[in-house]
C-alpha cells in the first residue's frame, strides 16, 4: 500500500519543486546579467549537475563562485544542450532554446533565451519539442 501511495506523492512534490524553481531561476537570471554589467566582465552560469545546482562564475583574474541556485531533485538537462550560458559585459547572452527533462513526472521544460538573454520563457510540455510558428 504504501508503494502504491509514495509515487503520486513524490510526483506532486516534484511538479511543485520544479515549478517553484522557474521564478528562482528567473531572479538568478537577471542578478547574473545585472553582475556582468555591473563588473563590465563576462560572467558565466554554470549547471553542475553532480552538485544538483547552478553556479555563477566570474571570469579571471578573479575567477570563484559568486552565487549558487540549488537545481529540482528530478530536473536535468538534456544531453546536447550545453551545461552554462555565458553572460558578455554588455549582459547579452547568445538566444537559444535548452530543454530540461524532468524524470519523475516525465515532463519537458523549455527554455527560450530570447532578446540577448534579457527575457526567456519557459514552457512545459509533454513532449520534447515545441512547435515553431513557422512549423505546420
Amino acid at each position: 500500500m504504501l508503494t502504491l501511495l509514495a509515487r503520486p506523492a513524490r510526483v506532486t512534490q516534484a511538479v511543485y519543486a520544479e515549478r517553484a524553481f522557474w521564478p528562482a531561476f528567473q531572479r538568478f537570471w537577471q542578478s547574473s546579467r545585472q553582475t556582468a554589467m555591473r563588473k563590465h566582465r563576462q560572467v558565466q552560469i554554470k549547471v553542475v549537475s553532480d552538485q544538483r545546482q547552478l553556479q555563477l562564475w566570474t571570469y579571471p583574474p578573479n575567477e570563484r563562485i559568486i552565487q549558487r541556485l540549488p537545481l529540482p531533485g528530478s530536473l536535468r538537462l538534456e544531453a546536447g544542450q550545453g551545461d552554462s550560458f555565458l553572460f558578455y559585459p554588455s549582459g547579452y547572452v547568445r538566444a537559444r532554446t535548452v530543454i530540461w527533462r524532468s524524470r519523475e513526472t516525465q515532463r519537458w521544460w523549455h527554455q527560450a533565451i530570447q532578446l540577448g538573454g534579457r527575457v526567456f520563457e519557459v514552457t512545459e510540455t509533454t513532449t520534447p519539442w515545441v512547435r515553431t510558428l513557422g512549423e505546420r
